[in-house]
């Protein structure tokens, strides 16, 4: 989903697009309860998952968007996403991004988390320093995930990814030949591959 603009925002709500596996509202106030928590657990599911983005600056009701709720003053909220993401979480995700969506008069923002499907999940959120959980999207809920479902996961990381092709290496059309090739585009080394 491309949200770059104050209109891609408005789309959203005038379209009801519903939150699910892939995209989370929220309310941009990070002083309610225990914000850290809530944010590791919530990207760290998303990266477990499919991937998605998360966006503080949307009211919903019954998971559809209301509302945008615009945050007027930059206190460095960015900065500290990026920072409690970097502590809380264990293995660093790679290729989350934190950015701001403005007004069209530039005088107030949202925050956008783009948070990609992960090659090296499971990721753990780290609560305290004797809770570490695992969490994951079900359609629109965040919720920990079960002992088989880290099994899985961590059973996908381990398999390297194969792709089958074949090219032409005959230059003559009377004496077609091709050539069979095994490409790993994974990001784990193939061991005694063959075809």
């Amino acid at each position: 989903m491309d949200l770059n603009s104050e209109k891609d925002l408005d789309n959203l709500i005038k379209n009801k697009i519903q939150e699910d596996t892939n995209i989370d509202y929220k309310s941009p106030d990070f002083s309610k309860g225990d914000f850290n928590k809530e944010l590791a657990k919530d990207v760290s599911a998303m990266a477990n998952s499919d991937g998605g983005i998360i966006i503080y600056g949307i009211r919903e009701k019954n998971h559809f968007p209301e509302e945008i709720i615009w945050i007027e003053k930059d206190e460095g909220y960015c900065e500290r996403i990026e920072q409690i993401i970097g502590s809380k979480i264990f293995r660093k995700i790679e290729g989350v991004r934190v950015r701001k969506i403005l007004s069209d008069d530039k005088s107030k923002f949202i925050i956008v988390i783009d948070t990609p499907k992960s090659d090296i999940a499971p990721h753990q959120v780290h609560e305290d320093s004797k809770q570490r959980r695992y969490y994951k999207r079900h359609g629109s809920i965040t919720e920990q995930m079960e002992h088989y479902e880290i099994e899985d996961l961590f059973f996908k990381r381990k398999r390297p990814t194969l792709k089958i092709g074949l090219r032409n290496v005959s230059q003559e059309r009377d004496k077609p030949a091709f050539e069979i090739y095994l490409e790993n585009i994974g990001k784990v080394v193939a061991e005694q591959t063959y075809i």
